[in-house]
């Protein structure tokens, strides 16, 4: 409870009762509306497992409360919020556009100083023909890593290319990954951090990460104990539904067998429409579609996400 912000707390404790503990007199158990807490009042010295600890912390009313949501935030601070908002406005204003179908492009994030991204077509095209091989030892897999490519390509999320070019382009390894399930046991993963050798860099180290903007885990916390029910919802393969930008596509390309059956076959270049999972800035580019989205179309709903408290 002494995380919390003592306005925040004030309002939970204040409708209960405390009462001090028969263990540690310098402890005070409170009652709240989410559970029984137990608190230490300033410079606690006490034992655990033998050894001497000492706590200092604060109590309304004394010098220094703010120190709380200081060290909360981890290092957080409103100049460094202020930064990230300035950057994700920057992006969405030069890197976000709305196609004829509604549908939102959005640019990877770039370093402005980041050095050539080089092709990576030689261990790429390694990597994914050793792939095959393994994965034809148990031909199951491999018919359903071929089922699975093909689906995407179906689904507009990936197209195929007519050339190897390797000017202005990059290629991407990818491998399965088991998942706990009985109709898609396999995910395919794309390994955006591969580099051509030490000397060069990976499209990661060539993107921003951009800044996290996720929700702030002791509100979902608090907002889940404070209600009777609660409700979770997940929007399936989210990153797969935020287009990329033609400019971008051919740095997301990869191969894969242009036979599915034959391991030995010739590769068929292939390359993203979409936001890929595996590179870091795709879930900067996932929140930034959905901050556009929620401020192009203005509603109750919107506004209150946007203007929910963070305890």
């Amino acid at each position: 409870m002494t995380t919390l912000r003592s306005m925040f707390l004030w309002g939970l404790t204040t409708i209960g009762r405390s009462s001090k503990t028969t263990s540690f007199m310098a402890m005070t158990l409170l009652q709240s509306s989410l559970a029984w807490s137990l608190t230490l009042w300033p410079s606690v010295t006490f034992i655990c497992s033998g050894i001497p600890c000492s706590c200092q912390l604060y109590c309304y009313g004394q010098p220094g409360p703010g120190r709380f949501w200081t060290t909360e935030a981890g290092g957080i601070s409103s100049s460094t919020m202020d930064a990230d908002d300035s950057f994700m406005k920057a992006y969405m204003q030069s890197s976000i556009k709305r196609q004829l179908d509604g549908a939102l492009s959005l640019k990877f994030p770039w370093k402005d100083d980041h050095p050539p991204l080089p092709s990576n077509f030689s261990i790429c095209e390694k990597r994914t023909r050793c792939l095959a091989q393994r994965l034809a030892k148990t031909p199951e897999l491999l018919q359903m890593y071929g089922k699975i490519l093909s689906d995407q390509e179906k689904k507009g999320f990936i197209e195929k290319v007519n050339d190897f070019k390797t000017h202005l382009a990059h290629y991407i390894p990818h491998r399965p990954v088991r998942k706990d399930s009985d109709t898609t046991p396999i995910r395919i993963v794309y390994d955006c951090s591969c580099k051509q050798s030490s000397q060069h860099p990976s499209l990661n180290d060539c993107l921003h990460i951009g800044p996290p903007f996720l929700n702030h885990l002791c509100a979902i916390l608090l907002r889940f104990r404070l209600y009777v029910h609660a409700v979770s919802a997940d929007i399936e393969k989210v990153f797969l539904h935020v287009q990329l930008d033609e400019s971008d596509r051919d740095c997301s390309r990869f191969l894969w067998l242009s036979n599915p059956q034959d391991p030995s076959s010739p590769f068929q270049p292939y390359r993203f429409k979409v936001v890929l999972f595996g590179a870091s800035c795709s879930p900067f580019m996932l929140n930034a579609a959905i901050t556009f989205q929620l401020q192009q179309h203005p509603s109750p709903v919107s506004t209150r996400i946007f203007e929910e408290p963070i305890c």
